[in-house]
């Protein structure tokens, strides 16, 4: 049976400050707070994909594999991006288009780790979605009114955003979504990558 999984690197929490911050001006701005109670604050390195449970133990030893050859490192926010996104609507028609997220500056690191994990799941015949790599952090969305949306485009402009966040891991998730049946995420197993 296919399920659609991500491979994602959680936020720690000594990292989570200035992040939570954010969140919490958002919801006193806009009551918008799904993203706070269903999934925690992450970076996504390979974007939701169907994927076999009878791959998955094999899957993990090559994964595990990986992680043991990176180093942590360290990689930076960049900036804040309010957007309306039609196809949330197409997902769920429950859902509001807008969301608030903020942009990562890919370093060598962060490329090199997401290339090694692309190369093992293309063995499997698993492909990203979306092309090119461009990773973000989603802090707010499908709760977010268009009148929060529009407040949050010019509040948001004020805010600093250059944070730098500590990569130790990455983990395999199961994506919330119609398909999985679930609207939070579940982390299914995490690598940590060599010290």
């Amino acid at each position: 049976m296919k399920k659609k999984y991500s491979c994602i690197s959680i936020i720690s929490e000594e990292f989570l400050g200035k992040l939570k911050e954010l969140q919490d001006k958002i919801f006193l701005l806009t009551w918008s707070e799904l993203y706070r109670q269903q999934r925690p604050l992450h970076i996504t390195v390979w974007v939701w994909n169907e994927v076999e449970e009878t791959q998955l133990e094999e899957l993990f030893s090559e994964l595990q594999k990986i992680a043991s050859k990176h180093s942590k490192f360290v990689i930076n926010l960049e900036w804040i991006k309010c957007k309306e996104n039609p196809n949330l609507k197409k997902v769920d028609r429950r859902f509001e288009p807008y969301i608030v997220q903020i942009w990562i500056q890919v370093n060598s690191q962060l490329q090199a780790l997401v290339n090694d994990i692309d190369k093992i799941l293309r063995g499997y015949n698993i492909f990203f979605e979306i092309l090119p790599y461009a990773p973000h952090m989603t802090i707010a969305g499908r709760d977010l009114s268009k009148e929060g949306f529009e407040l949050l485009q010019k509040e948001l402009e004020t805010f600093d955003s250059t944070i730098d966040i500590f990569i130790d891991s990455f983990s395999f998730v199961l994506t919330p979504c119609k398909e999985n049946k679930t609207s939070r995420m579940q982390e299914i197993k995490k690598f940590n990558l060599w010290i």
